[in-house]
């Protein structure tokens, strides 16, 4: 598997010989490997024909200085099969929960493919959240499911080896090692005649868990990850690093030491061979399947580029007569024969193709003026299409999408000369958007919208060679004006007109025996600037919506206005809940019957990512429930994610934003309660500036409401500078069971019964978890613990305390939440807003 000699020199000169400058090591930290180390890197793919599948439960669960050492390094492909999209994860960037997060994250994971160069496979178990148990976790995501899922796609991926995470540990987020028992599971029935359906079987050679941490293993295999490439400009640990930090709603950048050292650690757990021993590498002693890898084909590889450097002219035929000699060689042949859906064949012909296409210096782009088309629009696309290269080239392209060709042209290109084509896309197009967190997607799904072509390459002597093309994503570019940026995505069909929710969930608290109206919002855009009709109903037809039918003027260019409702419930009935639904279409709609579109869709756009969006329908639960507000003047000090300040507005108490200014020198004397944001201790510099003035304000008789914070709030000895006595500070405890019982330890407390009674009730219906990264409190310690929950889970057993702590300050209160309100207060949870209620009150 180590490059030789010869292949290294060959490497090495062909830099020089397509002018190539190798990166410089703070390039490569900066900027993917980009098309200037492109054509050697696939060189190094030719070669080789070993195929990997790393299976991991969640985006960010991957090793990607591993994955980027065995493709860039060695040509290996890797692709990564990732069970969930993340949806039960927290956002340290932003508002995205949920669906939305879920297409945050797969947007992560393509920008972090970029360095690493794994080809991205999803499956469709759902992210449920944090889990101490593998039975719970089956039992979420459908064991047998997954199962069958997981051995199609091994059928499909037919790698060697297989990697995953470790199989077993008493530690949280068993997410983890469900997805590893069921992968070796899955591999032993891919073997098998055993659900045809799904495939060929397929043996796998070896399976591995990807091991993190220094603990002690057995058959552990050592990958070092240090070495410089020469290509890259930077050792594979480093381009792991930019790769994983790609993962920033979850906090994974990282500094890195300088020349970072670092070591991949792989335990064998499955040998077909029954010799589970120490190995120098994953493949080692595994033969290639491509018999021309062994037969003498590599060799002739070499020979023909060893050729191609004596004359640059070479460098063209070269392939091509690579090419003929993978399609003719008898060894080949014989592949083909006894394995005509042979995954290493594919893969190297995909490797061939774009080989070809940057040897011959064709250039294609297909651009569009907007991120985004309306699926009963049409669209203008510009086909720019350049030969780079010495010879004339001719070319028959399309464009295609789903359920959709365009009628094909050709041209002949001299050398130096460029075309452009428009092509006009037809209206009827279907969405191409995420519309869900549990959507599976292997084999790696084509660009929604793509060029297609082939191109027929004339050579002097008059021998001709066609080569179809890897399909080239149509694009948008567009001028950001916020901050004038050049901007550029996939481009991506949505419902237009788009109407969706502005939040999924709309409550009405209110006090006992009366009846309240739950206000909402949908949020309209459109493309093209006109009139927009929308009509909205009830699911429940006894509940009254006002409006039931509103004409408003669209902007255009996805410009977003909000469409306010307000839901009544029938008479007589003080709680209940309901589903409002909404549709809108054009004016100006002249077909019979009209096109009333009920979706619409939630754009997600960070620098870090390709603009992306996640598909909604246009409907929202409207929840009414009886709760009782003493009113207080309250402060807020916003932290990451933060939906709280949305419940409090709900429950009708006006609140102040507390920003630099207020908490370094504002009036605070003004203010009876200040409630601190999740996070906010690790977003915001100037609260903990103003932390000791903040405490002088509690002792002076004011309340302090902490929402959870992580480890940012502890100092590194584990003790916290941010609470009012020693003895307390943030730890792991968590509770993720969301119906866990709780013990209430003072069920006379004020923070339990004013001016809520907090019983059994309000501890229904919560969803994922009830809270987590709990306060640990030290016996003796002047801190009142008011709860106690314990998880059924053996590997999270007895009682946790510390998620709702009460300190006396003075004349004053300090109070640490850990219960999740935030997740809570958006699912409309009614007992998460009366225990709020009573937070203000105090």
């Amino acid at each position: 598997m180590r490059p030789t000699h010869l292949a290294r020199w060959l490497l090495a000169t062909l830099v020089i010989l397509f002018a190539v400058p190798p990166l410089a090591a703070d390039e490569a930290i900066l900027a993917p490997p980009g098309e200037s180390v492109r054509v050697p890197l696939l060189l190094r793919k030719l070669h080789e024909t070993h195929r990997v599948l790393y299976v991991t439960a969640h985006p960010d669960d991957e090793d990607a200085g591993l994955i980027a050492k065995l493709v860039h390094g060695e040509g290996v492909d890797v692709t990564l099969l990732t069970l969930t999209r993340g949806n039960g994860g927290q956002n340290e960037i932003g508002r995205e929960h949920n669906g939305a997060i879920a297409a945050l994250r797969t947007a992560e994971l393509e920008s972090a493919h970029r360095w690493d160069g794994a080809t991205q496979w999803f499956g469709s178990a759902d992210d449920f959240g944090y889990s101490f148990s593998v039975e719970e976790t089956f039992e979420r995501w459908g064991e047998e499911r997954m199962l069958r899922e997981l051995v199609e796609a091994i059928r499909l991926c037919q790698p060697d080896v297989i990697f995953t995470l470790p199989p077993g540990g008493a530690g949280g987020g068993q997410h983890h090692q469900a997805s590893a028992q069921l992968t070796h599971r899955a591999m032993e029935i891919a073997h098998e005649q055993i659900w045809p359906e799904l495939g060929a079987p397929h043996w796998t050679r070896r399976l591995f868990s990807v091991v993190w941490g220094a603990g002690e293993v057995e058959q552990i295999c050592s990958v070092p990850l240090d070495q410089f490439d020469l290509l890259l400009g930077a050792s594979y640990a480093e381009v792991g690093a930019r790769s994983r930090s790609m993962h920033k709603c979850q906090g994974m950048v990282t500094v890195d030491p300088p020349l970072p050292r670092r070591t991949a650690r792989l335990a064998l757990r499955y040998d077909s061979k029954d010799a589970l021993r120490s190995l120098s590498h994953p493949l080692e002693g595994i033969e290639p399947r491509v018999s021309w890898s062994v037969d003498g084909g590599a060799s002739f590889v070499r020979e023909r580029l060893e050729k191609a450097l004596e004359n640059p002219r070479e460098s063209i035929t070269a392939p091509i007569t690579v090419r003929r000699f993978l399609q003719m060689a008898p060894e080949l042949r014989r592949d083909r024969m006894n394995q005509p859906n042979f995954a290493p064949l594919a893969s190297l012909e995909q490797t061939y193709r774009e080989l070809f296409q940057r040897l011959v210096a064709v250039r294609r782009q297909a651009l569009a003026s907007h991120p985004f088309i309306g699926g009963d629009q049409g669209a203008t696309i510009t086909v720019a299409t350049e030969n780079g290269g010495d010879l004339s080239l001719e070319l028959h392209q399309e464009l295609s999408a789903e359920g959709w060709r365009s009628a094909p042209w050709s041209l002949v290109l001299a050398p130096g000369e460029r075309d452009l084509h428009t092509v006009t896309l037809p209206s009827g197009l279907p969405a191409t958007l995420l519309d869900g967190p549990v959507v599976r997607e292997f084999p790696a799904a084509l660009p929604p919208i793509r060029l297609e072509s082939t191109v027929t390459l004339n050579l002097v002597d008059g021998i001709q060679e066609s080569v179809t093309l890897p399909p080239v994503p149509v694009e948008a570019r567009w001028r950001d004006e916020k901050f004038p940026t050049l901007r550029a995505t996939t481009l991506r069909v949505v419902p237009d007109p788009s109407i969706r929710p502005a939040r999924s969930v709309e409550v009405a608290p209110h006090p006992s025996g009366t009846v309240m109206k739950t206000r909402g919002e949908f949020l309209l855009s459109t493309l093209i600037r006109g009139e927009i009709e929308v009509r909205l109903r009830a699911e429940d037809s006894r509940w009254v919506v006002k409006p039931a039918i509103v004409t408003v003027a669209s902007p255009g260019d996805g410009i977003e206005i909000v469409v306010p409702f307000a839901a009544t419930p029938p008479e007589g009935l003080e709680s209940g809940t309901t589903t409002v639904f909404a549709e809108a279409r054009r004016v100006d709609d002249t077909r019979r019957p009209p096109h009333w579109s009920d979706r619409g869709y939630r754009r997600i756009e960070y620098p870090h990512i390709r603009t992306t969006a996640l598909e909604e329908t246009a409907a929202v639960q409207v929840v009414s429930f009886e709760c009782a507000v003493s009113h207080r003047a309250v402060g807020y000090v916003a932290g990451v994610g933060d939906e709280i300040p949305r419940a409090i507005r709900a429950l009708g108490i006006e609140f102040v934003e507390l920003e630099a200014d207020d908490l370094s020198r504002g009036d605070l004397s003004r203010i009876q309660t200040i409630v601190i944001g999740v996070r906010a201790y690790k977003a915001r510099d100037d609260l903990r500036a103003a932390h000791p003035r903040l405490m002088e304000w509690v002792r002076a008789g004011g309340t302090l409401v902490v929402q959870y914070q992580k480890f940012e709030f502890n100092d590194s000895d584990g003790t916290s500078p941010y609470v009012p006595y020693p003895g307390a500070a943030v730890g792991p405890g968590r509770i993720t069971d969301e119906t866990a019982p709780v013990r209430v330890n003072d069920p006379s407390h004020p923070l339990l019964t004013i001016p809520n009674p907090i019983g059994p009730a309000n501890w229904r219906g919560w969803i994922q978890e009830r809270g987590l990264y709990f306060l640990d409190v030290q016996p003796g310690s002047p801190y009142q613990d008011l709860l106690t929950m314990e998880d059924p889970f053996p590997f999270n057993a007895g009682p946790r305390g510390g998620a709702l702590v009460e300190a006396e300050v003075g004349e004053g209160r300090w109070i640490y939440v850990g219960l999740g309100l935030w997740r809570q207060a958006p699912a409309g949870v009614e007992g998460a807003y009366r225990l709020l209620a009573n937070l203000l009150a105090r």
